[in-house]
């Protein structure tokens, strides 16, 4: 009789402590750690597909993926040495291509990990005593430079790349914050640290030479080129009142995809009234940050080339749990966006992962809205131009109808719902159907 092999087929929860723990592969397909291995978990299907750690793996302690989403790097604690592998993602299963040794670099875990732009190069942090950073050329197993980071013996938080640059890299941890630059087979620091140290527990690129970073006395620290540029102080956040009740306000709807209950009572809230900048997300209008348990604000550049909070979200309570007053009061400590920036996905100290859709302004550019005789479709036009027709059952958009030159004001609908009028800026009657303009 044949051996049978167990394989898994859901995990409830995610790995704590993981740098870069949670990140979107696919518009509908998030990656995150689950004990020794890595989770491949799809939003609307709801299947998991694992990636399975190496040989006496003990768990996973950072994880990266590259821009174009192609290549995974994943650094595991092993029982003989720490292993880093980088994995091909491709249509079929995941694929190991490389694992990354180096004599000169001492067998510590990398608890940091960062691909360059162009997904050449791959940065490794590792942690105390001695903190080194490491550059890579990847594809040729290939050490390039290896600097020890000096006042950096307490903890290394993060690094990353320039997103424009594959020789300019961050580090920020317990009271430094560096830039390097990889020159003639060396990595050497480009800025001066003034000031009062602080302690930086996130950081995020928001453009070629501004870096946005988070502190454990909750301050946003905004650094262009190296020169401290904006800072400000984030005030501690208490949940509205429709939450602390157990009702959920509409505007702070959230959905909890991946649950687990809390692990032990040291995963709770790491403070209790004081501010704490835990994670920080970058997105193309500004960034997204977290400053106390369970709300994630969100910030825009203004005008004044500074950057103004315009959101807050806050995570709702899982009605699931024993302690459903508490559930919603979690540490949040990685905040992803997926590619077009519509989903956000959070991961906590309770080992939970959520999910919510990014509140939008799109409600104000619609002009005019009809509905279907059956009421089963529903129409709307917009100032951009574009006429919409969404299922209402699914939810779905079915049709669309864009005309870039107009600015439409209100539209009708036909008896039998298949041609739509429109009105646009230039005041003629427009005919649509089957997606055309006549």
């Amino acid at each position: 009789m044949s051996a049978v092999e167990a394989q898994p087929a859901a995990v409830f929860g995610c790995r704590p402590g993981v740098s870069g723990g949670v990140c979107f592969l696919e518009e509908q397909l998030v990656l995150h750690a689950a004990g020794a291995a890595c989770a491949q978990f799809h939003i609307e299907q709801r299947w998991h597909k694992f990636i399975p750690g190496r040989e006496k793996s003990r768990g996973v302690r950072a994880l990266a993926v590259s821009r174009s989403r192609r290549y995974l790097a994943v650094s595991e604690t092993a029982e003989e040495e720490p292993a880093l592998t980088v994995y091909e993602l491709t249509a079929g299963p995941p694929r190991r291509r490389r694992t990354l040794t180096a004599a000169e670099l001492p067998a510590r875990e990398a608890v940091s990990l960062a691909f360059s732009p162009d997904g050449r190069y791959l940065a490794a942090a590792t942690g105390p005593p001695e903190a080194h950073l490491a550059l890579w050329l990847w594809e040729k197993q290939r050490l390039l430079a290896v600097v020890r980071l000096e006042a950096a013996d307490i903890g290394v938080c993060q690094v990353s790349f320039s997103p424009q640059d594959n020789a300019q890299l961050c580090v920020t941890g317990n009271g430094f914050f560096k830039l390097f630059k990889y020159r003639e087979g060396t990595l050497k620091q480009i800025n001066l640290q003034k000031g009062e140290p602080q302690n930086y527990l996130c950081h995020a690129w928001l453009s070629e030479g501004e870096i946005i970073c988070g502190t454990a006395t909750g301050k946003l620290v905004l650094f262009e080129s190296g020169e401290l540029l904006w800072q400000r102080d984030v005030e501690y956040r208490k949940p509205p009142k429709e939450l602390e009740e157990g009702t959920r306000a509409k505007d702070y709807v959230s959905s909890s995809d991946v649950s687990g209950e809390p692990t032990s009572e040291d995963s709770g809230s790491l403070q209790d009234s004081l501010p704490q900048i835990s994670a920080v997300a970058a997105y193309s209008k500004g960034f997204a940050c977290s400053s106390s348990p369970g709300v994630v604000l969100l910030f825009e550049k203004t005008n004044k080339e500074v950057y103004e909070e315009s959101q807050e979200i806050w995570l709702p309570q899982d009605l699931f749990t024993t302690v459903p007053k508490l559930s919603g009061r979690q540490d949040i400590v990685c905040i992803c966006f997926s590619p077009s920036e519509e989903v956000v996905v959070v991961s906590t100290t309770k080992n939970q992962l959520y999910m919510f859709t990014m509140p939008s302004t799109d409600y104000l550019k619609i002009r005019a809205v009809k509905w279907s005789a059956d009421d089963s479709k529903c129409f709307s036009c917009d100032t951009h131009g574009a006429v919409y027709e969404w299922n209402l059952s699914t939810g779905k958009r079915e049709m669309e109808c864009v005309l870039t030159s107009c600015i439409y004001s209100s539209i009708a609908l036909h008896s039998d719902s298949k041609i739509i009028f429109a009105v646009g800026s230039d005041q003629t009657l427009k005919e649509i159907s089957e997606s055309s303009v006549s």
